[in-house]
């Protein structure tokens, strides 16, 4: 299994566009090797948001970042 965590600096009046944004990564699931993903802000540091998703394997991540995780971005941005 491989942990992802993903750190995102976040800027006080972007934090509920980020948040919505956010929520169209649900498409990530229909992803081969996709295990599953969760995320909050830091406690510490209020515009940091941590991310944590989890994949089979290196391979399945990888398969996903080249085919998959431009199309998600290019629809919310």
């Amino acid at each position: 299994m491989l942990i992802k965590w993903i750190i995102c600096i976040v800027e006080d009046h972007k934090k509920q566009a980020f948040s919505y944004a956010q929520e169209k990564w649900s498409e990530t699931e229909k992803s081969n090797g996709f295990i599953a993903q969760v995320g909050g802000w830091d406690l510490k540091n209020k515009n940091e948001a941590c991310i944590i998703s989890l994949w089979e394997s290196r391979k399945s991540l990888n398969n996903f970042m080249t085919n998959t995780h431009d199309t998600i971005f290019n629809r919310i941005k």
